[in-house]
């Protein structure tokens, strides 16, 4: 099953495992006319169905969420064929095999400055004492954020999924998520940079994770400053 949640800021696609989704990101060396649709027809042409896309014209770049099942090629060959255009300056991709692509190459933006975005529930649930508190803000925006992540997967959450689930802090607009690897089957590290704050990132991530998976495991999370970024060793038991 291929669904998107809502027509969200973001979208967040739930996976089966027929599908190969791919995030492409693209920079261009000058803006014109008529760039978006020669892009679409070469995905088009290749049998790549663009599910969303996203241009920022600030800082020329394109994003696009496109689906590879029925791609006959490799996305490197296609891919080849757009960075040969006269116009484009980068090329990225990542793709994605589930259980939910969750965006990592997209951080919000307003007047070309990073924002954090709140939610309507969010909002709801701080009472006017507390919103002052940024732990306390923090701590609701991860546990949230878990919930309806658990929500999606119907609770089928394991600890490999969360390389690819830790992307939501990014989403929020909190930082940029650097790395993020499985270092054995009990051990991941993520770095995070360009935190907006760093005690904020630290209780978002802490209770994010909790509440992915803190009733099924024993979690020990430790965290160390590396210059500007937050380094998270978590441990599972």
């Amino acid at each position: 099953m291929l669904a998107p949640t809502h027509n969200e800021l973001f979208p967040i696609y739930r996976l089966d495992t027929e599908r190969i989704l791919c995030e492409v990101s693209i920079r261009l060396a000058e803006d014109r006319p008529g760039i978006l649709a020669i892009i679409s027809n070469i995905f088009a042409d290749n049998g790549i169905n663009i599910l969303w896309v996203h241009v920022n014209s600030l800082r020329r770049t394109m994003y696009f969420i496109v689906d590879l099942t029925q791609c006959p090629t490799s996305i490197e060959d296609v891919l080849e064929k757009i960075r040969s255009l006269s116009f484009i300056s980068e090329v990225s991709y990542k793709t994605i095999r589930g259980p939910l692509l969750i965006p990592s190459y997209m951080r919000p933006t307003f007047r070309d400055k990073p924002v954090v975005v709140f939610d309507k529930e969010l909002l709801q649930k701080i009472a006017p004492t507390e919103v002052k508190s940024l732990a306390k803000i923090a701590s609701l925006m991860g546990m949230l954020d878990a919930r309806y992540i658990r929500y999606m997967l119907s609770d089928d959450v394991m600890i490999e999924d969360l390389l690819e689930l830790l992307n939501v802090v990014q989403l929020r607009g909190l930082c940029k998520v650097a790395e993020s690897k499985l270092v054995n089957n009990n051990i991941i590290k993520v770095m995070l940079s360009e935190c907006l704050d760093e005690d904020f990132v630290t209780t978002y991530v802490e209770c994010f994770i909790r509440g992915l998976l803190g009733d099924l495991y024993n979690i020990e999370i430790n965290t160390l400053k590396n210059g500007d970024d937050i380094v998270f060793n978590i441990f599972f038991d």
